[in-house]
């Protein structure tokens, strides 16, 4: 596993630039509603990913997040009660990590989308116990990636 470096605030703060700003030539240069809503959805995650990022660097997330009605957790044990499936979409490298607590947390089953797994993880997540799916976890609620 290679050593991924902790992201500074100032990363983060850079990267919700981006969006924001990819976000607002969206909403000012397409014409077609559902890419404009699209949008202000990248739009109003830029702004989630600014608060939890500021709220992070000072230390005050030492529990959920509440960003705009929507509870963010900074770790899977921190989520409260049972947690009955995962699913990935973070790079093989931070999934070697996050399996840990997945398996901690007492996860039965962890799904890994597509550029998320690798053998390594999927191994890794095995010998913790985990039932590893590598597969579109779309299909885990019952529909059809095709539709979305």
């Amino acid at each position: 596993m290679s050593w991924v470096p902790e992201p500074t605030l100032n990363s983060y703060l850079i990267l919700s630039a981006v969006l924001f700003s990819i976000g607002t030539a969206g909403v000012f240069l397409r014409r077609n509603l559902i890419t404009i809503l699209l949008s202000i959805e990248v739009m109003l995650n830029a702004v989630n990913l600014t608060f939890v990022a500021v709220d992070r660097y000072l230390g005050s997330v030492d529990g959920p997040v509440i960003v705009e009605g929507v509870t963010a957790y900074a770790r899977v044990t921190d989520v409260p009660g049972p947690v009955e499936m995962a699913t990935m979409y973070v790079p093989p490298e931070i999934g070697m990590t996050v399996v840990d607590d997945l398996a901690r947390k007492g996860v039965k089953e962890v799904w890994f989308n597509p550029g998320s797994e690798s053998p390594e993880l999927l191994a890794r997540a095995t010998a913790l116990g985990l039932a590893a799916i590598e597969a579109c976890s779309i299909a885990g609620i019952g529909d059809s990636p095709r539709k979305y």
